[in-house]
């Protein structure tokens, strides 16, 4: 089967948007939700620390689905690798953030991706509260670091977030 030149554009087509955008930046966080609120929300926040942080050169891209995600992060690690925190919820329609986490993951201890801070946005409570009370996401050497955060997360959740993290 032979591809075409306009079905071959048209599938690089984000990958040529992406790499546009990101080119400024030095440092981007993805935000995955399938809630639209939601992810502006948490964008808002994350724009009212870079700038009180002066952090002029982080970006946020917020998607929709861990498909997206793994996609983005594959076009990331050819191009430019500059994805440096990934917040998450749980429940998402095609593929959850369990599953993203865990292919992920794989994809380090692999060697095929670098390793990336994943953060779980959550509003269980249970969860959330680890980090809220201040306990240290787990830094694992083996895979991916994590780490648990209230949702909607406050300004001061997110600054920590950057401090543990070196965003």
């Amino acid at each position: 089967m032979k591809v075409r030149d306009s079905e071959l554009e048209l599938f690089l087509l984000p990958i040529k948007k992406y790499f546009k955008k990101i080119m400024k930046y030095e440092k981007i966080i993805i935000i995955v939700d399938d809630n639209e609120i939601i992810r502006q929300f948490i964008k808002r926040v994350i724009k009212s620390v870079n700038k009180s942080e002066k952090k002029e050169k982080n970006s946020v891209i917020c998607l929709g689905d861990g498909i997206e995600l793994i996609y983005l992060e594959m076009i990331d690690q050819m191009m430019k690798n500059i994805i440096k925190l990934i917040i998450s919820d749980e429940q998402m329609i095609y593929l959850n953030r369990s599953d993203c986490f865990k292919i992920l993951k794989d994809m380090v201890l692999e060697k095929k991706i670098n390793k990336i801070p994943f953060v779980f946005c959550s509003s269980n409570t249970e969860n959330s509260t680890q980090f809220i009370k201040g306990n240290l996401p787990n830094i694992n050497s083996n895979g991916l670091d994590y780490a648990y955060l209230s949702k909607p997360p406050s300004k001061t959740q997110i600054k920590s977030l950057f401090e543990i993290f070196n965003i």
